[in-house]
C-alpha cells in the first residue's frame, strides 16, 4: 500500500485501493495461516490501517506526485532522482509506526504451529527467488534486470523510446548486482524476523516489552546489521537514481511532457480517492 501501488493507472489503483485491506489480509494469511479467532481482530486492524492511510497518506503522495512532476519536466540528474527516492522511501517508518500495535499483538498471539507455517512460506519464496536470481546465468539476470527497470520506467513514460532503452542498457552494464549477498541478507533478515515472534510469544512478553523488541527487529531489518549489506544497498540505490536520470534525460522534450501528463493524471486519480 505505497505510492508503487498508485503508479498502475486509474481503474486499477481505485479497485486495488479501495480493496485493500482485503487484499492485504488475503496475503498475511498466507504467510502466517491465522487462525478463527485472530481473523477478525485482524481483518480490524488492516482496515483501520487502510482508513489512516488514505486520510494522511494519500495527500502526502499528491504533494510527492507534484513535485516528480516539476522533475520530469525537464533534465534531472541523478541527486534529483535519489531525493525524490528518499522521501518516498520516508513514508515506510510512518507506515510501521501506525501498524506497529497490531503487529504486538499479533506476535504476543502467534503459535508455533504459526510460525513453522511462516517458516516453511519462507522457503517456498527463497527457493522461487534463487531459481528466478542465482540459478541463471549472469545473462539471464541482467535481462531481468533491463526488464524490471523498463517495466518501471513505463510507470511514468509508458513505452520507453529507443534512445531511452539505448541509455538504459549502456548505465545498466555499470551497475553492480551481487545476488549472493542480496540472498544472504534475506536469510538473515527471515531469521532475525522467526527469532523475534518466538522470543515475545515463549516469554510471553508484555506489550511494551514486545514493542521494544520488535523495534529494535524492524530498526535491523530497515539497516542491516552487516556493514557490507549496507554499503553495497546504498551503492546500488545511488546507481538506481543513476540509471533512471539516464532514461529520463535520453527522452525527447515531448516524451518529458507526455511522462508530466500521466504523472497528473495518476495525482487526479488520488485526489478522486480522497472524495467523500
Amino acid at each position: 500500500m505505497g505510492l508503487a501501488l498508485v503508479l498502475q493507472g486509474c481503474s486499477v489503483v481505485k479497485l486495488a485501493y479501495n480493496q485493500a485491506p482485503e487484499l492485504l489480509y488475503w496475503r498475511f494469511d498466507s504467510y502466517i495461516d491465522f487462525t478463527e479467532a485472530q481473523a477478525p481482530r485482524a481483518r480490524e486492524e488492516l482496515a483501520r490501517f487502510a482508513q489512516w492511510h488514505r486520510n494522511t497518506q494519500l495527500p502526502e503522495y499528491i504533494t510527492l506526485l507534484q513535485k516528480v512532476q516539476q522533475t520530469v519536466a525537464n533534465p534531472a540528474e541523478a541527486p534529483q532522482v535519489c531525493a525524490l527516492f528518499d522521501q518516498a522511501r520516508g513514508k515506510v517508518a510512518a507506515m510501521t509506526q501506525q501498524i506497529e500495535p497490531a503487529v504486538v499483538w499479533l506476535a504476543s498471539n502467534v503459535s508455533t504451529e504459526q510460525l513453522q507455517h511462516l517458516e516453511r512460506k519462507y522457503t517456498k519464496t527463497n527457493t522461487e527467488w534463487r531459481q528466478e536470481w542465482l540459478d541463471v546465468s549472469p545473462q539471464a539476470a541482467q535481462k531481468k534486470r533491463y526488464e524490471f527497470f523498463v517495466k518501471r520506467a513505463e510507470l511514468v513514460y509508458e513505452n520507453l523510446q529507443d534512445t531511452q532503452k539505448a541509455a538504459l542498457q549502456a548505465r545498466l552494464a555499470q551497475t553492480s548486482f551481487d545476488a549472493q549477498m542480496i540472498y544472504a541478507e534475506r536469510l538473515r533478515n527471515q531469521q532475525d524476523q522467526l527469532q523475534t515472534l518466538r522470543r515475545i510469544a515463549q516469554e510471553k512478553l508484555a506489550p511494551p516489552q514486545a514493542q521494544e523488541v520488535l523495534r529494535d527487529y524492524l530498526a535491523r531489518s530497515l539497516s542491516s546489521p552487516n556493514a557490507q549489506y549496507r554499503r553495497y544497498q546504498e551503492q546500488a540505490i545511488a546507481q538506481g537514481c543513476a540509471v533512471f536520470s539516464a532514461i529520463h534525460n535520453a527522452a525527447s522534450p515531448a516524451h518529458r511532457q507526455q511522462a508530466v501528463t500521466r504523472l497528473k493524471g495518476y495525482e487526479d486519480d488520488l485526489r478522486a480517492l480522497l472524495a467523500p
